[in-house]
């Protein structure tokens, strides 16, 4: 039956309900899902519990069920105690998730793409697992002047669906952690999307399906990686989807890496309880430096550009970083790279920061690689790789501007 389920499917479960023991509860189950006024009696009459099942959410608990009676004791005490018997997927609408984001990043600042001379939200290219980001601003928490090599903080959600995934998401950037300058990673068995911001990551989230229109391959799940900054450090958020219309999603994981422990440590209760952490938070000295480096200036490898990282400041277009073929692809085969993760070799692209920025309009002789940065976090690489230029003269940035790694979000 494609209509969904009225007020009077669940009042003849009621009714039903009326000759059974106290205590026992009722399960409605409805593959097209619950009108307004049907989950609005739900939710009034709960002397008698009706607790409604959508058929995303039935073909979920049959995949794993396992999990079965762990969801119906979550819709107990969501409508005992919160008065709430919507189900999950009718309450967190993806779409109106991604609105919810949009309002507490600022996306007119965001950085885009340009390929071929048009404007993109995202680079696709060849790849495989192995997770790791490209990013344009990695904090070095031990350039400080006290010993020490900083603390890491790992915090582990339960959450199942995509949709609680992404509703996640957008508290996490309403109290300022996931920004429009962060960047991000999906993963496939041949493919990876890289992106900056997390209202484009958003949207390719929802679009799954899009992205895997050009796919030849599919495997049970991708990889999902996210990587900001914040003050005193920076950190990742990782997660795993199945490629499936249930989209599951399992190993969800924010891991931070900070100069020390904080002395104000509510922002980081307050992400606990957005991502309804289950276990204590601890902070964990680091053994050693976080942040490692190596210098590419004798990289004989020529820069193919693929394409460019825009930025507008000042109401010019500024170049902040360039898309590469990754000069690293080889690693397998040659030993002068293994001082390398292996991780980066697995994309066939390379997004590289501009150690001097230019206006879009300067004509360009050609780029050249200087150096790269890494860090890992206890579930991802972050990487940082850093270009210049050649040109007609050394433009330098617009005063007041600062470089990218001098940027923070999230501020605590």
């Amino acid at each position: 039956m494609k209509a969904r389920a009225n007020v009077s499917a669940v009042d003849e479960v009621r009714i039903r309900l009326a000759d059974t023991p106290v205590g026992t509860v009722g399960l409605l189950i409805s593959v097209s899902g619950f009108t307004k006024n049907a989950i609005s009696r739900a939710s009034q009459k709960r002397e008698r519990p009706v607790l409604l099942m959508t058929g995303d959410e039935l073909a979920t608990a049959l995949a794993w069920p396992q999990d079965l009676p762990a969801v119906l004791q979550n819709k107990m005490d969501d409508l005992v105690i919160n008065g709430q018997s919507v189900p999950k997927v009718q309450r967190n609408r993806a779409r109106d998730i991604r609105d919810t984001v949009r309002r507490y990043v600022h996306v007119e600042d965001s950085p885009i793409f340009l390929i071929n001379g048009e404007a993109a939200s995202v680079v696709s290219c060849g790849g495989d697992y192995g997770r790791f980001i490209f990013s344009s601003d990695l904090p070095d928490i031990d350039w400080v002047t006290s010993g020490g090599a900083g603390v890491s903080l790992d915090i582990q959600s339960p959450v199942e669906t995509q949709d609680d995934l992404l509703a996640i998401m957008a508290e996490l950037s309403e109290a300022g952690w996931l920004s429009d300058n962060g960047h991000w990673n999906i993963q496939q068995a041949e493919r990876n999307w890289h992106g900056i911001g997390i209202t484009s990551l958003v949207t390719n989230i929802i679009n799954w399906r899009d992205r895997y229109s050009e796919l030849q391959i599919i495997h049970h799940t991708e990889e999902v990686s996210y990587q900001d900054s914040c003050r005193g450090g920076f950190f990742t958020f990782t997660t795993d989807i199945s490629a499936s219309e249930r989209r599951r999603v399992s190993d969800c994981n924010l891991s931070f890496r900070l100069i020390g422990i904080p002395v104000e440590l509510a922002p980081f209760q307050q992400i606990d309880r957005i991502l309804r952490g289950e276990l204590p938070l601890y902070f964990r000295p680091q053994t050693e430096r976080s942040v490692e480096g190596h210098g590419l200036y004798d990289l004989n490898r020529a820069v193919v550009l693929h394409g460019l990282v825009v930025e507008r400041d000042m109401g010019e277009q500024w170049v902040s970083g360039i898309i590469v073929s990754n000069p690293f692809a080889d690693w397998e085969s040659n030993e002068e790279l293994r001082w390398l993760p292996r991780n980066v070799a697995d994309s066939d692209l390379l997004i590289c920061s501009l150690r001097q920025w230019h206006t879009l309009d300067q004509p360009i002789d050609s780029y050249r690689f200087e150096r790269c940065e890494w860090a890992w976090t206890s579930d991802a690489l972050v990487f940082r790789a850093i270009a210049n230029w050649d040109g007609p003269a050394l433009w330098q940035l617009p005063a007041g501007r600062r470089f990218p790694q001098q940027k923070t979000h999230g501020d605590i």
